[in-house]
């Protein structure tokens, strides 16, 4: 097994916070994959955690860019609606409809503060026909701390698009969630052998802490 440092990985300069699909329908007991029956107990951790991180995040002056997703017509996904109609039958219920309160925050702690970037997308990955891509770049952009839900879907799926077009990724393990421990650990295991690093939000709160006091510290001797 070879050694992996976190170090350059996380720094904040290059850097941007991606907070993936922290919504009604993918989070709350009464949204749509928890009345589905779907496991959301790995949700209220990570949005605490994730809430810490993001304010550490602020602090660092790294961006933090907000994804969701939202369907907006009924033939802008039919493989999707194809797929689940066939696995549920008359029980399919679309989600996160744009407009409805299923596509609204789950926790109002982690919803976007003014001047920040909100990236709406049609698919599981924050690439795919949206204008992330141009955000990051114009941001200054090469590395990406992905945060969000689900571990095993649209966040694995953002992972593997940024992988794809050259960014550096790390996946933040306690900022994440997915639909069951044994799908979220399977693709973290997945993302560290093939797509980029696994961090803990106290590893990457660490790194910016110092980077901020660092930088406090020579506006000071400046001053």
């Amino acid at each position: 097994m070879g050694h992996e440092s976190l170090g350059w990985w996380i720094e904040p300069k290059g850097c941007a916070l991606l907070v993936i699909d922290v919504q009604n329908d993918f989070c709350h007991p009464e949204g749509g994959l928890g009345r589905r029956g779907d496991d959301l107990s790995m949700v209220p951790e990570m949005a605490s955690q994730l809430h810490g991180l993001i304010e550490g995040a602020r602090e660092a002056a790294v961006p933090v860019i907000h994804i969701r997703l939202a369907r907006k017509a009924l033939d802008e996904w039919p493989a999707m609606d194809r797929l689940f109609r066939n696995r549920f039958g008359e029980d399919y219920v679309r989600l996160v409809e744009e407009g409805t309160w299923g596509a609204e925050d789950y926790d109002e702690r982690i919803t976007p503060r003014a001047g920040e970037v909100v990236i709406t997308k049609p698919r599981y990955g924050a690439f795919a026909e949206t204008e992330l891509d141009a955000a990051l770049k114009k941001l200054g952009v090469e590395r990406l701390i992905l945060t969000g839900v689900a571990t095993n879907v649209c966040v694995e799926s953002t992972a593997r698009e940024g992988f794809m077009r050259d960014y550096d990724i790390v996946v933040v393990s306690d900022c994440c969630a997915g639909a069951s421990r044994a799908r979220h650990d399977a693709t973290l295991e997945n993302i560290r052998l093939h797509f980029g690093l696994v961090a803990s939000a106290d590893e990457v709160l660490r790194t910016w802490t110092r980077a901020a006091d660092s930088a406090m510290c020579k506006e000071e001797a400046r001053a």
